[in-house]
């Protein structure tokens, strides 16, 4: 019981840390792109680039060997980037979420088309 609650208030302390690290991280971000008269956009691009990584790339970790899904999934990041930048520019912000999930619909579609469920959902 008490490993139990020493594991939890660890994991928690370990969130907290993580959350407020990116935090600095990203107004570092901002502040250097200020400091060196850089477009904020490409700040936000860097972010959004890790998101993608972070998010979609983890359920396809296993296809990572592939040179063609490296290439695939380098085409969806120019991709992506080009849709929040439009989106950005010139989109209202009510309609961002559903446009950015038809082109995750998408991306995923042409994913599981040319390179197969990944293989962590193939064994359940």
């Amino acid at each position: 019981m008490l490993k139990t609650l020493t594991s939890r208030f660890r994991d928690k302390v370990l969130l907290i840390g993580l959350a407020l690290l990116v935090c600095i991280v990203l107004v570092s971000m901002l502040w250097l792109a200020d400091e060196h008269h850089v477009n904020t956009v490409w700040v936000l691009l860097a972010w959004n680039s890790i998101g993608l990584v972070a998010v979609v790339g983890w359920g396809f970790r296993r296809h990572w060997r592939r040179p063609a899904f490296i290439a695939f999934f380098l085409v969806w990041l120019v991709v992506h980037a080009a849709v929040v930048t439009a989106l950005m520019g010139w989109v209202p912000m009510l309609y961002w979420l559903p446009i950015i999930g038809v082109e995750f619909f998408i991306g995923y579609t042409a994913a599981y088309v040319l390179f197969g469920l990944p293989p962590d959902q193939q064994r359940q």
